[in-house]
């Protein structure tokens, strides 16, 4: 018997000193409790694992066994039970570092590209990367993947490698969702599935538009990437939800959990979209909806005949190459304040989506001004409408009422309705000279 976990009651018989057990236990197991769950570290994969008390309680009962030979029992169970609650320590928070991940062979700091050759148990890292760190490791069938896929166009190339990096870490960067486009053999899905690998299966998740209000967002604690893979069109066209802009940009979101109270959870995912088609919103302010995304055009072709069918196999054997290439990219990406080497390109899609998408409400905010007094007709209004439309290569309805012409212009002026000699129109605004 070890003395030192009894003490001698009034009675003259020897009792378990449930305070020094638990704490030499709790000691002795690394064992660490947050929002209501438990941890035990894996100093040999560097990461904690989630418990429940049940394992928690068979650890204790075999430290209590090797400690002391005595055996666990139902006392034994409900005093530890309740002092357990007590006297596991408190983190604030798993996976603590936003820009360390975990490797097979140690800690690797993205932001510093530095590298330490020991776990950290400090972190609290609940997953890892399952590749090992080789400063000297090259990717070159992953650097010609990347070439071919960005038509040569060394921006997008960047942007890709770019997106990689962030998506190793926790930062959020400009909270904007990469959408990748295309239609065919383009190397979409190859990009994804190495993505993935390099993240492994406990850093990355699916999500649809769907799953998000309901219990969607009880997968997002400690990942780093959600992904939408070929979404449809008509999702594709009503994009933008609450939910999904509150992923995007790392805002606090309810989060449901089955059998569970609902809690509020800060996510730090990048979201990656995968189409084949167009890009479009149903949200009031479609502008600042859309200009969350990042649209990455996939215009690479390869023929079926073509297709090397073992190229994801090939990639994964350069894992340690492309973490450098990642580790680069988000060192980058940092320089330049968060913004993807290709911004001006794709800036330049949204503003063309942005027309197309609602012509008319791209018009007023481009071409139509506040003027006190001023007037102007409903068809005049048209007619410069159409020009514009003309001039922007723009197709839209031919066939505006003057009860949707005013209705949209009334959302951005204060104006009012005009009739004079039979011609009718709008008051308070003007079309710019």
């Amino acid at each position: 018997m070890n003395i030192g976990l009894f003490y001698k009651g009034d009675d003259g018989k020897f009792h378990l000193d449930y305070d020094t057990f638990l704490d030499r236990f709790l000691k002795a197991s690394e064992v660490v409790r947050y929002e209501k769950m438990y941890y035990c570290y894996d100093s040999e994969q560097g990461i904690w694992r989630q418990r429940d008390l049940e394992d928690i309680q068979l650890e204790a009962a075999r430290f209590l066994e090797s400690e002391t030979g005595e055996s666990w029992n139902v006392a034994y169970k409900k005093q530890t039970l309740e002092k357990l609650k007590v006297a596991t320590q408190e983190v604030k928070e798993m996976n603590q570092s936003d820009v360390k991940v975990c490797l097979r062979n140690g800690v690797l700091d993205v932001e510093q590209g530095s590298f330490r050759k020991q776990f950290d148990k400090r972190c609290y890292f609940t997953n890892r990367l399952e590749v090992d760190f080789d400063k000297s490791a090259r990717a070159p069938v992953f650097e010609k993947f990347l070439e071919e896929v960005s038509c040569g166009n060394q921006r997008r190339k960047r942007t890709l490698e770019e997106f990689m990096g962030l998506a190793l870490t926790k930062k959020i960067g400009k909270g904007k969702a990469m959408v990748l486009r295309g239609t065919g053999n383009n190397g979409k899905s190859v990009y994804l599935n190495i993505l993935c690998e390099l993240l492994g299966a406990d850093r990355w998740t699916s999500i649809s538009i769907q799953e998000l209000p309901n219990f969607g967002a009880s997968v997002l604690p400690g990942k780093t990437l959600a992904v939408m893979s070929e979404i449809s069109e008509e999702n594709s066209r009503n994009l933008m939800t609450t939910e999904l802009k509150q992923l995007i940009t790392g805002e606090n979101m309810w989060c449901n959990v089955k059998y569970h109270d609902a809690r509020s959870i800060r996510p730090y995912v990048k979201v990656l979209i995968l189409t084949n088609h167009r890009i479009g919103t149903s949200a009031d302010d479609s502008d600042g909806a859309l200009r969350r995304l990042f649209i990455m055009p996939f215009e690479y072709h390869v023929p079926d005949e073509d297709v090397d069918l073992e190229l994801v196999e090939k990639l994964k054997g350069e894992l340690s190459g492309i973490l450098n290439i990642s580790v680069k990219g988000y060192k980058r990406l940092a320089r330049q304040g968060f913004v993807y080497s290709a911004q001006e390109e794709s800036d330049r899609l949204i503003e063309r989506y942005l027309k197309t998408e609602n012509p008319m409400r791209s018009f007023i905010k481009e071409k139509i001004i506040f003027q006190q007094g001023a007037k102007i007709s409903y068809s005049e209004f048209t007619m410069r409408f159409q020009k514009w439309g003309g001039e922007n290569e723009i197709d839209f309805p031919t066939d505006l009422d003057s009860k949707q012409i005013f209705s949209e212009v009334k959302k951005h002026f204060e104006i009012e309705r005009y009739k004079s000699g039979g011609i009718r129109g709008m008051k308070n605004i003007a079309v710019k000279k």
